[in-house]
């Protein structure tokens, strides 16, 4: 894939954790008679939510799994800083991602889960951040996709809405 679309998909998921941020500032700094339009939330669908999440998890730990197969870059010091923190923030991306699937096959929902959904949100912003200063490859692109995909479908179930 060219590194143009490369970019683009980490561009519009950059927009996606962008707008989970601005939606939480909001509800913390207005008043609710004021509060900005938000998007519709879909109704909730434990079964679904958690099946969502779920697949949500397993295609991060498959995304990370193939981003570590990947390897480090050349000697090229600035990408190679870039790769160890892209490392890590699939580490924590998987980890929380994970927890948020427990959580909800343990019952829990929406309103118990939102920070948990939004702590995924606040991370992938921070990868969004750090993926232009990288390369990567075919196999790598094609996780992405996938666990946005997931991402995507999860977001209207806690008020979000997916970038078109």
């Amino acid at each position: 894939m060219p590194e143009r679309t490369i970019r683009s998909t980490l561009i519009a998921l950059a927009a996606l954790a962008a707008a989970v941020l601005t939606s939480a500032a909001l509800a913390q700094t207005e008043p609710a008679a004021e509060a900005a339009p938000q998007a519709e939330t879909m109704e909730w669908d434990q079964v679904q939510a958690t099946s969502i999440a779920r697949q949500l998890a397993d295609a991060v730990k498959d995304l990370r799994a193939a981003f570590r197969r990947e390897g480090p870059p050349g000697r090229e010091q600035m990408q190679s800083r870039a790769h160890h923190q892209m490392r890590d923030d699939l580490r924590m991306i998987r980890n929380e991602t994970a927890f948020l699937a427990r959580e909800l096959e343990a019952g829990k929902g929406r309103d118990e889960t939102t920070p948990a959904f939004r702590r995924i949100g606040m991370l992938v912003r921070d990868a969004q951040r750090l993926a232009p200063r990288l390369f990567i490859q075919e196999p790598v692109q094609q996780k992405i996709d996938v666990a946005r995909t997931y991402w995507d479908q999860l977001q209207p179930y806690y008020g979000e809405t997916p970038p078109e």
